[in-house]
């Protein structure tokens, strides 16, 4: 699922290019010349339309490099944006850029069918991608060789009313991180008033599916697995049968998801912003969005583990740069520096790091000090770390145990082909059980699987 709220930084200057329905990626590759000079199209200019300060930093970015590689390197920008409709076209048609984003769902495939250059060689050209998050960098490797350079993670956790945890009689600091903990303390909160609710769950728009998705990770079970060299819908299956029951018996036996089971994720969030609502499921960055969106008070919001029975994984992505397998070494090494320059800098020079929060205290819809994936590991992020300090004005002490726990979990990216189609069908699943007091689990997954199946055919 591409978020709304998530962001691809530009790490040298704060300025962060808002994805939207869809991130930045690819058309036509660069070529060097016989004067030396090495020529690469990247990805990422934003439109005038969309966001006309971002394309004019994003364009000031370019020439600084041009200028800091004047006769060696010559960066030249694209406006393409990165959507499932139009990627596989262009990459079929060639017009990579050399360097191209795609989300966490596409490094595998890429690098199964060959379509991104092995960068193992050329990793001394950028250090600091040695210190990359393995987690992350993991998504991007194959068979020890490495083909993506991540620039950004989210991890999905748990965010809570911790106002109306107190009240129910409960902790605070002390989240639920079970879903049989998440079942009782739903009951204690939806116990308050008629007018809240323990948890709840956005089931329109794909989110069904997606949120259902998550869950199922977070009991041992993936949506699609490979078999034969080919991916196929991996339910219904005592597990996922599991997962949507409880949902059923949260719903209709407990009555603390409350009397809705259609609902956008706008109206999941802007009850939490109410205050009538004690629990759902998303990344940090939704706690931006609850408060300047929707008027929330921030220190109402907690930030925990995502709830787990027996799977000790959370739903995961985020952004990975990759190359044209069609670069020549020369371009792999240019892009590789544009990549540092642009989105890692921040890591690795304490200077621009302070200009990125800097930039970010000043922006009023932007909380500093809310946690996500760390991108590095060792001195790098806490490098990146003590230069956010100065500017923290979030709660850090509500968000303690969902950093603590990043550290054990497994990231599991999304389904890996026709994704978005594969949630649309699992929305009617969930859907079903949330308006039909008598919908049996097993017959609505398996009226989804032949519409996942469907769908997952034709992207394999």
């Amino acid at each position: 699922m591409i978020r709304a709220s998530f962001v691809r930084t530009c790490a040298v200057v704060g300025i962060s290019a808002i994805v939207g329905a869809g991130l930045a990626s690819c058309s036509g590759g660069g070529t060097g010349s016989s004067s030396g000079l090495v020529t690469i199209k990247v990805d990422g200019l934003p439109t005038k339309q969309a966001n006309p300060a971002g394309r004019k930093q994003f364009l000031a970015d370019v020439a600084a490099f041009n200028t800091l590689h004047k006769g060696k390197i010559k960066v030249v920008p694209s406006e393409y944006v990165w959507s499932a409709d139009t990627f596989a076209p262009r990459l079929a048609s060639g017009q990579l850029e050399n360097v191209f984003y795609v989300p966490f769902t596409e490094p595998q495939k890429l690098i199964s069918r060959h379509q991104a250059a092995d960068i193992t060689p050329y990793l001394s050209v950028v250090p600091s991608v040695k210190s990359a998050n393995p987690k992350l960098l993991s998504i991007g490797q194959s068979s020890g060789k490495t083909y993506g350079v991540p620039t950004a993670g989210y991890a999905e956790g748990l965010i809570y009313n911790r106002t109306l945890f107190t009240r129910a009689g409960l902790d605070p600091n002390k989240p639920p991180t079970t879903w049989d903990d998440v079942r009782a303390d739903a009951k204690k909160i939806s116990a308050l008033s008629k007018n809240i609710v323990g948890f709840n769950m956005p089931t329109e728009d794909n989110y069904g599916g997606w949120y259902f998705t998550m869950m199922n990770y977070s009991f041992g079970n993936l949506m699609e697995t490979k078999k034969n060299g080919k991916y196929a819908a991996n339910f219904p299956n005592a597990k996922s049968i599991q997962v949507l029951k409880l949902l059923h018996d949260m719903h209709w036996t407990d009555h603390s998801m409350g009397s809705k089971g259609l609902q956008t994720a706008a109206d999941v969030e802007k009850q939490m912003a109410a205050g009538q609502l004690g629990m759902y499921t998303a990344a940090g960055d939704n706690i931006n969005t609850v408060v300047t969106q929707y008027g929330g008070n921030l220190k109402d919001f907690g930030l925990s583990s995502y709830p787990q029975q027996g799977g000790n994984s959370t739903l995961a992505g985020g952004s990975m740069e990759m190359f044209n397998p069609k670069d020549t070494p020369a371009q792999i090494k240019a892009a590789l520096q544009w990549v540092q320059y642009e989105y890692l800098r921040s890591y690795t020079d304490s200077s621009a790091a302070k200009r990125v929060f800097a930039a970010q205290a000043k922006d009023k819809t932007t909380y500093i000090g809310v946690p996500a994936v760390p991108l590095f590991s060792g001195s790098l992020q806490q490098r990146y770390l003590n230069a956010e300090n100065s500017y923290i004005n979030a709660p850090v002490n509500n968000y303690r145990s969902y950093g603590s726990w990043l550290k054990t979990v497994k990231l599991q990216p999304e389904p890996p082909v026709s994704a978005q189609l594969v949630y649309k069908a699992l929305d009617s699943a969930v859907q079903q059980v949330l308006t039909k007091q008598g919908a049996d689990p097993r017959s609505a997954l398996q009226s989804a699987a032949g519409q996942a199946t469907t769908a997952i055919s034709s992207g394999s």
